[in-house]
């Protein structure tokens, strides 16, 4: 099987999610193993994933259920990068499997949860990644925070408006926007960013759910994985 990636995501510390899209039919993949994907296996590290590349993954079995129906299982070692997509050919394949709004996307199922959250439950809706266009950006912002120990932190964030959904604010998981250690962010490149996507530069955002969590209520959470912008959308680590 042949993806051209278009979801890179940082998890915790020393792991990443990555996702892409079939070249023989437009369908979202997402490539996985019975444990974590390691950060190795980015082109940064030598491995064969990198936003915007063509991997052949080699033999894969498909184990997806709702709404992860895009999991497959592959080899980690066959897998193979071919080359990185040029931008514009790129930009116009994420517009081709793009939708106006996420519960084209996700299905019914998806639901508002708290002031600006969405999620699907368990075994629910019909997709769990997927890309939006046009999108109604209002602000993406770095956020103080703090973790559970007490200790400070700072989340990334994008505020958007959808048809159905209306004000959203949602975690923003793309793995370019840290720094080396994949959970600091680059204040730089987000205030970079910002700019752009203030100047009116188009934007197509890959969007997708979370494993179902917490265990005491588990969901599976609405987040932007990828911001892509026409006029430079392969950018790379």
């Amino acid at each position: 099987m042949r993806i051209v990636i278009n979801h890179l995501t940082r998890m915790q510390a020393g792991y990443i999610c990555v996702a892409g899209i079939d070249i023989r039919n437009n369908a979202h993949i997402r490539p996985v193993l019975h444990g974590r994907l390691s950060a190795t296996l980015l082109s940064a590290q030598g491995g064969p994933f990198a936003m915007a590349a063509v991997v052949d993954l080699g033999k894969t079995v498909s184990q997806g259920s709702p709404p992860e129906v895009e999991d497959y299982y592959f080899d980690d070692t066959k897998a193979i990068r071919e080359e990185i997509m040029k931008g514009p050919e790129f930009w116009q394949l994420l517009k081709s499997v793009s939708a106006k709004k996420l519960r084209t996307i996700f299905g019914g199922d998806l639901t508002k949860k708290y002031a600006g959250s969405a999620v699907v439950l368990p075994d629910k809706g019909k997709a769990s990644l997927g890309c939006l266009y046009p999108c109604n950006i209002e602000s993406l912002y770095v956020e103080e925070d703090i973790y559970s120990s007490g200790k400070p932190k700072k989340k990334i964030r994008l505020s958007l408006g959808d048809p159905d959904l209306n004000s959203l604010d949602l975690s923003v998981t793309d793995i370019r926007f840290y720094q080396k250690d994949h959970v600091t962010p680059n204040e730089n490149a987000v205030a970079e960013v910002n700019e752009r996507i203030s100047r009116g530069i188009e934007v197509i955002l890959s969007v997708g759910l979370t494993r179902a969590f917490p265990q005491s209520d588990p969901v599976h959470w609405l987040q932007i994985n990828n911001i892509h912008l026409k006029d430079d959308p392969a950018w790379n680590l």
